[in-house]
């Protein structure tokens, strides 16, 4: 009798991770430039290609190539998962419409998609990595655009890498920027849902155009040192310390804790000159911690 024939070996690839776009809740894979390398030799470096759903592939790991070639089925899972390495994936949009960010600690070989500590996991149990918009962003559609250009304070130097959450009604998380290493931000969201009536001609309710939203604001931000070109993004979203936004440049200002957005307008936050009460260009801000590493 004979003995049965062992699985057809094929091609596996051992790291497939999603990039999402919180804004429109979909994958983004054109314009995007993906690599991963290995942090202590980052000059051999693997690009990722995307493919039909929505979902950048490694393939040619640095000292991963042997583990490529399998069954995929569950003994091969079983054998390639012991071989875990940690890498670092580093992504670049070509058409600034997003930031650009390293993301350490990804492990390869992973069975099915990379699923993140960053954002909150969705069906199927994957957690995609999310992008930020980059203040050069267009949006073309009637969104609530909100922009900043945070100042530290003391010190007047830009806040590169900070990260800005609006509570928005009607959404379970809170909106999430991050300023670019000129401490611009930029949110964009979708409106919240106006009060009863906007859509009807007064007298039978506010219209539409003068719907405003009073949203609260937090900053989180520790200086890193050096400030890199480009940021952690696990130190940056997870180990940033609470900062205070300044409502004017006096030392003894109050803190900025809400925003009005006004529906149509687009909003731009800043701190005032106390001697004259007008807007100053930037916003102050106050960071703390120590760099995260």
């Amino acid at each position: 009798m004979n003995a049965p024939l062992p699985p057809p070996l094929g091609l596996v690839a051992p790291l497939g991770l999603r990039l999402w776009d919180p804004l429109f809740e979909s994958a983004v894979t054109d314009g995007l430039a993906a690599w991963a390398y290995d942090e202590a030799r980052p000059e051999v470096r693997c690009s990722g290609y995307a493919n039909r759903s929505g979902v950048f592939a490694f393939r040619n790991l640095p000292g991963r190539g042997a583990v490529e070639f399998g069954s995929g089925d569950d003994a091969y899972w079983a054998d390639a998962l012991a071989q875990q390495r940690r890498y670092t994936v580093e992504v670049h949009d070509r058409q600034a419409r997003f930031l650009p960010f390293r993301l350490r600690e990804v492990r390869a070989p992973w069975r099915g998609l990379f699923s993140s500590d960053l954002e909150p996991a969705s069906p199927p149990d994957v957690a995609p990595v999310p992008l930020f918009s980059a203040p050069t962003r267009v949006v073309a559609e009637p969104f609530a655009v909100v922009r900043a250009e945070l100042r530290e304070t003391p010190g007047d130097r830009p806040a590169p890498w900070a990260i800005v959450e609006m509570d928005v009604p009607g959404r379970a998380l809170p909106v999430r920027g991050m300023s670019d290493r000129e401490g611009r931000v930029l949110l964009v969201f979708p409106y919240p849902e106006p009060e009863s009536g906007a859509f009807v001609s007064p007298p039978g309710g506010s219209a539409l155009l003068a719907q405003e939203w009073t949203l609260p604001l937090r900053v989180f931000f520790t200086r890193p040192a050096p400030v890199p070109d480009t940021p952690d993004l696990r130190a940056t979203l997870l180990e940033q310390a609470p900062a205070v936004a300044w409502m004017s440049d006096a030392t003894s200002s109050l803190p900025l804790e809400t925003v009005s957005v006004r529906f149509g307008l687009p909003t731009v936050v800043r701190s005032r000159e106390s001697a004259t009460g007008e807007d100053l260009t930037y916003l102050l801000i106050t960071g703390g911690g120590s760099p995260p590493s």
